[in-house]
């Protein structure tokens, strides 16, 4: 079995949020394989459970929602379980429901996130927190899992 917090993550993003600005916004999210092998590679952890991978870059062409992606990421990152903790028990269900098989690293919280949104244009990062700042208004799992989360078209606040 992979050793990756990903695979929960991927459930996670699939659980709570929706897609941003868009044809299909406020539609559930499906990660495709793609995305979501790309999403388990990126938190492969060793023995130990420390990640193994320390930056990720993904290139695709224009129109591939990279820029979405990167959104899901970062709620993820934000509000997900997205550090090792520990190793599941057999039996051991995620608050959300994602069911672990046992040894398969389980996640904690970030205990103070600090998540930035930059890129080489003003536009791309826009993008990203466009998709980020819908999330936080209109997805309804989202809100009624993590009530409180402040939205601002400049930051959020958890």
């Amino acid at each position: 079995m992979n050793k990756s917090l990903g695979f929960s993550i991927v459930s996670w993003i699939e659980t709570f949020l929706v897609h941003g600005p868009g044809d299909i916004e406020g539609a559930r999210i499906m990660l495709d394989d793609e995305f979501a092998r790309f999403v388990v590679r990126s938190y492969q952890v060793d023995v130990d459970g420390k990640k193994t991978i320390r930056r990720a870059v993904i290139s695709r062409p224009k129109g591939r929602a990279k820029s979405e992606l990167a959104a899901f990421i970062a709620m993820a990152e934000a509000l997900a379980p997205v550090r090792f903790h520990h190793w599941a028990v057999d039996g051991e269900v995620s608050f959300w429901g994602y069911a672990y098989e046992a040894g398969e690293p389980v996640g904690a919280v970030v205990k103070r996130p600090e998540v930035l949104c930059f890129a080489t244009e003003l536009g791309q990062a826009g993008n990203t927190y466009d998709a980020i700042l819908f999330m936080c208004k209109e997805s309804l799992p989202l809100i009624e899992a993590y009530p409180g989360i402040d939205p601002g078209y400049a930051r959020t606040l958890l």
